[in-house]
């Protein structure tokens, strides 16, 4: 009879799976695999997995090696690096700068752009109102938030000031009218045109002298105009 003894090798111990966190649009360093030995007493030289690729912000990248001992049994060992984002993105578009403006002269709102070091970054953008002591005397609040998709974000406000300070403009009147006696005399309509008000009020006063004798005098008309903020003018 023939008896065959095989020998049965103890198994090789691998390092518990290890992890780490990695700054999101930063260089990765690739993790070194640990040194095992096998039941044969020697190095076991591991075999590199696939090249993870990189990972955007809340991803991981996992880079593995196999070991194979002297008995051809395979194990893998893993490094796993988790990646974070703590970076906020930035404006690539020049911001607009607090100003102070006639109400005929606010601008309209810039479209602003912004980058993110891992990723893309979107802009929303909102205004709010603050009324002053008259319609067209106000503060315009203008802000732009900018977010990546791991909720890092930077905003810039802008300030507005409007103001009314240009009075209405009263249109072309005639000039020096005569008439004779006993006719009544009868004055143009008076129109005004405002830069931020569509309804100016217009108002005139009269002011008669007398001449030589009851039939011959003057009266002068004055227009004014007076948009909302009480700004006016008169002809």
């Amino acid at each position: 009879n023939t008896i065959t003894y095989r020998i049965v090798l103890p198994e090789f111990s691998l390092p518990p799976d290890t992890r780490s966190v990695a700054e999101c649009g930063s260089e990765v360093t690739k993790p070194v695999p640990p040194v095992v030995k096998d039941a044969c007493e020697r190095n076991i030289i591991p075999v590199a997995g696939p090249e993870p690729a990189p990972a955007s912000c809340g991803g991981e990248m996992v880079y593995t090696w196999t070991y194979t001992d002297c008995s051809g049994r395979s194990r893998i060992w893993k490094h796993t690096i988790e990646i974070e984002d703590n970076t906020a993105p930035a404006f690539s578009s020049a911001l607009p700068e607090n100003i102070t403006v006639e109400c005929s002269m606010v601008p309209a709102a810039p479209v602003l752009t912004a980058t993110d070091n891992c990723g893309a970054a979107t802009v929303s953008y909102n205004e709010t109102r603050t009324n002053g002591n008259c319609p067209n005397s106000y503060i315009l609040t203008r802000k732009w938030v900018a977010k990546d998709n791991c909720n890092n974000s930077v905003s810039h406000v802008q300030t507005i000031t409007v103001r009314d300070t240009k009075p209405p403009v009263i249109g072309s009147l005639p000039n020096l009218t005569t008439i004779n006696c006993p006719a009544v005399p009868e004055f143009a309509i008076a129109t005004a045109t405002d830069d931020c008000d569509g309804n100016v009020k217009l108002t005139f006063e009269d002011v008669r002298s007398n001449g030589h004798c009851s039939g011959s005098y003057n009266v002068i008309r004055t227009w004014t105009a007076t948009d909302a903020c009480g700004n006016s003018s008169t002809k």
